[in-house]
């Protein structure tokens, strides 16, 4: 079994000299949460474009939409 060893001093973990765990267990905890931290940003970064762009193609066809109804106003069409 693998354990961590506490540390009195610093508040930062991973390869840090301040890290308040050491040991193999807290390395493998430490990179897998910072993995996991990376594809967290990556997936709101990704999500924050996908909604940006959803916007974007909504207020478009809002816009295509408008101009179409004032085109059969002018002409009198249904």
């Amino acid at each position: 079994m693998k354990r961590a060893t506490p540390r009195a001093g610093g508040f930062r973990t991973g390869d840090d000299k301040g890290a308040i765990w050491q040991g193999p267990f807290a390395d493998e905890c430490t990179g897998a949460l910072q993995q996991r931290q990376h594809t967290l940003n990556s997936m709101g970064t990704a999500l924050l474009a996908d909604a940006t762009r959803w916007e974007n193609q909504a207020d478009e066809l809002d816009r295509q939409a408008k101009e179409k109804d004032r085109s059969k106003v002018g002409t009198g069409g249904n």
